[in-house]
């Protein structure tokens, strides 16, 4: 039972506690895959294809870290940076980000039948 004043842990906070710590290589696989994110989007590798991943990658995160343990609890107003993240990767989508320095160009050129991932 938890102490007056302090909040009970929800459902859904409780089941990603027990996945974070039940698998112990968790952590690192969220940091292998934002490292992989990051360094395809800096190099222009598959930029439309890893800025969906990216989509995919924050609204898992913010749906579950940040959104139902922080902002639907009581007083709670901030609803993190991942709603920003997302708009962001859409962004790259858009503006074919790939395309103007990135390798992307290059593969395509080889490549033309890769259209749909470049």
């Amino acid at each position: 039972m938890p102490r007056k004043g302090s909040r009970a842990p929800s459902l859904h906070g409780k089941i990603w506690g027990d996945i974070a710590n039940s698998t112990p290589g968790f952590p690192y696989v969220i940091a292998i895959t934002e490292t992989v994110i990051a360094i395809f989007i800096i190099i222009g590798l598959f930029t439309k294809l890893t800025s969906l991943a990216g989509i995919v990658f924050s609204f898992l995160i913010w749906s579950t870290v940040e959104a139902f343990s922080g902002v639907f609890t009581q007083g709670g107003m901030d609803i993190g940076t991942a709603p920003l993240y997302m708009a962001m990767f859409a962004g790259l989508i858009v503006v074919r980000a790939g395309m103007q320095r990135g390798l992307d160009r290059r593969i395509l050129r080889r490549y033309p039948c890769l259209s749909l991932l470049l």
